[in-house]
């Protein structure tokens, strides 16, 4: 085995090691203990002399992308995604309407600014996709942040305009948007409809407990149960069926046992798992 070359490492206030692979994206990112980073560095460092003790840890980080065999040639695995994304039929933007947040989650290492979507960047994004659209059998935007929903302004104004490029182009197009639930509102629900959101990724890490310990808002209130009555609103009385809610919990290793795990799926279950629009994805954390 070795370390992938696209592994990226840095720290959080507390030393606790922060790790993400750029070859992997968004879904490698995770978080190692302070008390268990010793390790994990000098196999990052190409090191495996080291105690393999953590091999729950190893495991995962492997499956990740982390750690790749030693025959892989990742240059020409880069190549290959590259070539794949270029090929694609869609053509696919991700688009971060602000760096602020309304939460302050302990485990975040971002350092939030009140940047918003330029006038000049909505409008190149647009111009882009124009002069684009031709060479694709439809449009796709992501939208992120720090927090999408702070600048869902952004949102309406160039869904407005692409829609109507698309409208005319005879191409299908459609958005998702990764956000902390928190801004969920009824009115907000509404606009993302208008604008064509038709999946909604909400990170909600475990049950009502462990939840509010790690994800609050500034100033530490709780966002817990704001976050679920706002899935509950979209359940009971968002009647489109083409929506789909992926609810992602960031897990730690006490948080998957096994008592914890049924309480867990217990409350999803219940609570959505009669709505076949509403999806459960967990990702350890260690």
């Amino acid at each position: 085995m070795k370390a992938s070359m696209f592994n990226i490492i840095d720290y959080d206030e507390d030393r606790n090691l922060l790790l993400f692979n750029g070859l992997r994206g968004i879904e490698s990112i995770c978080k190692i203990k302070r008390e268990n980073s010793d390790p994990v560095l000098h196999w990052l460092d190409n090191d495996f002399s080291s105690s393999m003790d953590y091999h729950a840890i190893f495991g995962e980080l492997t499956k990740r992308g982390y750690f790749v065999d030693d025959c892989v040639n990742e240059i020409e695995a880069r190549n290959f995604l590259y070539m794949k994304r270029m090929m694609s039929p869609y053509l696919v933007l991700v688009v971060h309407t602000t760096k602020d947040c309304n939460f302050r989650c302990k485990y975040c290492a971002l350092e939030f600014q009140k940047d918003v979507l330029s006038d000049e960047t909505k409008e190149g994004i647009v111009n882009y996709i124009a002069k684009n659209i031709s060479n694709y059998c439809g449009v796709r935007i992501n939208w992120f942040g720090g927090e999408p929903l702070l600048n869902i302004a952004a949102i309406e104004e160039v869904s407005d305009k692409v829609i109507a490029l698309c409208r005319k182009a005879k191409k299908p197009y459609s958005s998702n948007v990764t956000t902390n639930g928190y801004l969920l509102t009824p009115a907000n629900i509404d606009k993302l409809i208008k604008s064509r959101v038709t999946e909604i990724t909400v990170t909600v890490d475990g049950i009502k407990k462990t939840h509010n310990e790690y994800r609050v808002l500034a100033g530490n209130r709780l966002t817990f149960d704001t976050i679920i009555n706002n899935l509950l609103y979209i359940k009971n009385h968002v009647n489109t069926r083409t929506m789909k809610i992926l609810i992602r919990s960031n897990l730690t290793c006490e948080m998957t046992m096994p008592h914890y795990l049924k309480e867990y799926y217990d409350f999803y279950n219940s609570t959505f798992g009669d709505d076949h629009r509403f999806h459960l994805f967990r990702r350890t954390v260690y």
